[in-house]
């Protein structure tokens, strides 16, 4: 059995170990399909995959700002490109993606953001 494999299968583990403490994660990313010259139109694509993972830190920066912020940690190997995404959808509630702040090639740990 290979490293790689002995992790995710821990990974697993851990992320099913949690239970009740995960939230389900919608991401979204549009990818643009074909530019129609005639018209101008472009026509796009809504791509969502949905993972669990775990919200790490809720906090609101200032008083003199309306952004709440999110740290999550997420299993990469559901995701794939983090950076392709836009947004992610936690509870009906719609984030923006913001830094990045670790990425193991097995959790990613990247903070989200919305305006109150």
């Amino acid at each position: 059995m290979s490293y790689t494999n002995l992790i995710n299968k821990n990974l697993n583990l851990a992320f099913n170990l949690i239970g009740d403490l995960s939230t389900d994660f919608i991401f979204t990313k549009t990818e643009n399909n074909s530019f129609n010259f005639s018209n101008s139109v472009v026509s796009s694509n809504t791509v969502s995959v949905a993972t669990k993972g775990l919200v790490v830190k809720s906090e609101k920066n200032s008083q003199n700002t309306n952004v709440i912020n999110k740290e999550i940690i997420v299993k990469s190997a559901e995701l794939g490109d983090i950076k392709a995404f836009d947004s992610v959808s936690i509870q009906n509630t719609t984030w923006k993606l913001g830094n990045i702040i670790q990425d193991s090639g097995y959790i990613i740990r990247i903070n989200i953001f919305r305006e109150v």
